[in-house]
């Protein structure tokens, strides 16, 4: 008899301890994974759920925001989770903000019995604006309110928020490419280095205006001059991304660290167009797409110098037989060699020494070898980038 009542006793205790737990039950709203990495170009559907109701639940209300520059979304692009209507009642859905900061409602009409448990909430479509993002953005949730079926607050325990970072490790390919104006004749493909032997490359990017403090070290070759490389989807797209390069005497290019397989960011898998722009010279494009490795010790290969791998025709200068080079002259870089770039830049520039637009074969003088040798035999002729 005694032992009997011992028995009762923890069976009493475990019910206790059970109803404890369960009044006492984190509730959870949370994005389904912490953490996301994606390739480039490639977008998002991230869910929003609850997990842990034990209280009937009504509605509930929650803001959520995350960085523009980064992903791109509307009103359309939510859509209502199962939790609430798995009640078989009738919901009340709707949503304000703009891109950024929404806020997203939802509710049961009319007298329910509520949801209890755990379900999706709600789930948003981000677009990828394909952007860098070494070390990530969130999305964040947060002024949380959930209501029970009498229309009192249910408290939140834990809010999960996500990381998002798109494919932060290098892709590699080699270009070679050479300019008309520092091409040494004969050479089979070496170009002269004054610019930097006169100590006249600065260390600010002509282009976007990047400041690296110092030139690479690249011995035992030499830098003959920054150049801009962009890459594009499609044939005549906008640019998808952009970066500084340097162009070394042999026609090879590395990146401002001065890493000889040209690395960047986020293009792991994507197919791209590749132009190649020097500040004096015609702009030029890879004639096909092509895709960067995350293998740094096997890039793909793309020599410019061969005018079959550069889109259109005409597009760039024979040389010497089989070597080709960028034309040089676009001094106000329009993608045009046209009397303007004698007019305002050669004129106002003759005589002087240092990095000018002017100083067409990069010997860091501006003198009439620039007009008559350069100038003159390629005016008239324009960039077949479209």
């Amino acid at each position: 008899m005694k032992l009997f009542k011992i028995k009762n006793k923890n069976i009493i205790l475990i019910i206790f301890i059970f109803f404890v737990v369960l009044l006492n039950a984190e509730v959870e709203v949370f994005i389904s994974d912490p953490s996301y990495q994606l390739i480039y170009n490639e977008n998002i559907t991230i869910s929003i759920n609850i997990n842990g109701v034990e209280q009937a639940m009504r509605g509930f209300e929650i803001d959520l925001t995350y960085n523009t520059n980064y992903f791109y979304a509307e009103q359309t692009d939510f859509e209502e989770g199962d939790f609430l209507s798995n009640s078989n009642d009738e919901t009340e859905w709707f949503i304000t903000g703009e891109d950024g900061s929404f806020t997203i409602t939802c509710a049961i009409l009319g007298v329910t019995s509520g949801s209890i448990g755990s379900g999706t909430l709600f789930t948003l479509f981000l677009t990828n604006l394909n952007h860098d993002i070494i070390s990530g953005t969130d999305i964040t949730l947060s002024n949380v309110i959930l209501r029970d079926i009498l229309n009192n607050n249910i408290n939140v325990d834990i809010i999960g928020n996500c990381n998002l970072t798109i494919d932060a490790s290098p892709a590699f390919a080699n270009f070679t490419m050479l300019l008309e104006g520092p091409y040494i004749e004969d050479s089979e493909g070496m170009m002269n280095h004054d610019l930097v032997d006169g100590g006249y490359i600065p260390t600010i990017s002509p282009y976007d205006s990047e400041n690296i403090g110092s030139l690479p070290n690249v011995t035992p070759k030499y830098i003959v001059d920054w150049i801009y490389i962009q890459l594009r989807l499609t044939y005549n797209g906008s640019i998808e991304k952009a970066a500084n390069a340097f162009l070394l005497d042999d026609g090879s290019i590395v990146d401002i660290n001065g890493n000889s397989s040209f690395p960047f960011y986020y293009t792991t898998g994507v197919n791209y167009y590749v132009v190649l722009s020097h500040r004096n010279h015609l702009k030029i494009m890879t004639k096909n797409s092509m895709i960067f490795t995350d293998n740094s010790d096997d890039p793909p290969d793309m020599d410019l110098t061969n005018s079959a791998n550069v889109y259109g025709i005409f597009s760039v200068k024979e040389l010497e037989t089989g070597i080709s080079g960028l034309y040089s002259g676009d001094a106000d870089q329009d993608g045009q060699i046209f009397p303007n770039d004698r007019n305002d830049y050669w004129r106002i520039q003759t005589g002087l020494s240092g990095y000018k637009d002017a100083d067409f074969n990069l010997d860091g003088l501006v003198c009439p070898d620039d007009l008559n040798d350069i100038w003159r035999i390629n005016s008239g002729i324009s960039s077949k980038v479209p």
